[in-house]
């Protein structure tokens, strides 16, 4: 199925001089009803760019979970 969370927005990119300005470290710990190495489950992340995130947000809704991930500037699919 899919099924999906936005789990909202953060801004992080470089300072003046090219330096990290921010990092984003998580835990995710996984109490699905299927088993996470049986299950499709992505983290993505998405440029703020209108080529990037704007379509994506554009069609959230209604696309599905593969096109999503083909407007995402990164992703992985998490596993146990």
């Amino acid at each position: 199925a899919d099924n999906y969370w936005h789990l909202g927005g953060f801004c992080f990119g470089h300072d003046k001089d090219d330096r990290v300005v921010g990092r984003l470290e998580g835990i995710l710990e996984w109490e699905g009803g299927v088993p996470l190495q049986k299950a499709s489950v992505y983290l993505a992340g998405f440029d703020g760019r209108e080529d990037r995130w704007g379509q994506a947000a554009r069609t959230w809704n209604s696309s599905s979970c593969e096109e999503k991930l083909q407007e995402a500037s990164a992703y992985i699919q998490l596993r146990s």
